[in-house]
């Protein structure tokens, strides 16, 4: 139960109100600044206190170890984070998974998504948690990494190299005997000899998204498509330190806002002059000529709007 503004202002509290109504259902009042954050605070802060709320009283205690996975049973990972509002996440859930039985590991619960308060007490079950959405995923990965032991696999697998590197990460974690090239099939031998790789490289790119796809975008525009970035930024302030650390790696300087006027100015900028914009977000203009990119855990790019030049209107 949240606390609307007005709720806050009368100090009505009914959360304590259902709490003391003695209901059948467990009641997990959820405190935050109604109105005064952005949507990813929200949903990152209430996720986190419906977990904190079934889990806590089945938190390890102090000096207690987490029991050891069964010889006869598989490896299992949650997946944390996705929503039904984010970016393509079912999506990447369903190609994550695939990933994931690929190299035999079990995915137990997936949350927020789709799950129900049944499901989020199964989390502890798992050997350890796939951060796949930090910006809703951090607070509760961490709490969890401190209460039930569970590693974190920090790894987004959004493009070819982060794809190796998550597994990798998710073999080393899970003790797994993995050899990272024989798991998934890359199509960049495909896209290197196709007519787009020689159309597209070189040329200049915009990026702005949430924290996780930016970071993602930069990546593989740059060493797997052979853009050159002339821009980078992000409206999530929960990743700005990580995104401003990617810009400062290649020579730029990260845009942190929410504000489109900004990010129109940014990207029309004689520094910037892409050729390209891409981007992930629902805050910039719609009548924006855009290169949409959507790549999933495999690396398949599937163009969903014709590509055009971002000036050519």
């Amino acid at each position: 139960m949240a606390e609307s503004c007005t709720g806050e202002l009368l100090q009505d509290q009914p959360g304590a109100l259902a709490k003391g109504a003695n209901l059948s259902a467990p009641v997990i009042p959820i405190e935050m600044a109604a109105y005064t954050h952005k949507e990813n605070w929200g949903a990152s802060e209430t996720f986190y206190q419906l977990v904190r709320g079934l889990l806590a009283a089945k938190a390890l205690k102090p000096g207690e170890t987490k029991a050891p996975r069964g010889a006869d049973q598989p490896p299992s990972v949650n997946l944390i984070g996705p929503t039904k509002l984010g970016f393509r996440c079912r999506d990447d859930v369903v190609e994550v998974q695939k990933l994931l039985e690929q190299m035999g590991v079990r995915v137990n619960v997936v949350a927020p998504l789709n799950a129900t308060p049944r499901d989020l007490l199964r989390i502890p079950d798992a050997d350890a948690n796939v951060n796949l959405a930090p910006e809703i995923g951090d607070l509760t990965c961490d709490w969890l990494k401190r209460q039930f032991q569970q590693p974190i696999i920090s790894t987004v697998p959004m493009g070819w190299g982060a794809t190796r590197d998550f597994i990798a990460e998710v073999s080393e974690t899970l003790g797994l005997d993995i050899d990272v090239e024989s798991v998934g099939d890359s199509r960049l031998p495909w896209y290197s000899r196709s007519v787009d790789s020689t159309y597209l490289t070189n040329k200049r790119v915009f990026i702005f998204a949430d924290g996780t796809h930016a970071i993602a975008a930069a990546r593989i525009a740059r060493d797997e498509m052979g853009f050159e970035v002339v821009g980078l930024g992000t409206y999530s302030r929960e990743r700005a330190r990580d995104v401003r650390a990617l810009a400062t790696e290649y020579g730029l300087e990260a845009l942190i806002t929410d504000d489109y006027l900004a990010i129109a100015a940014t990207r029309g900028s004689a520094a910037a002059s892409p050729y390209w914009v891409l981007k992930w977000s629902a805050i910039l203009p719609s009548a924006w000529v855009t290169l949409r990119c959507d790549f999933n855990a495999g690396s398949r790019a599937r163009l969903s709007r014709s590509i055009l030049p971002a000036d050519g209107f």
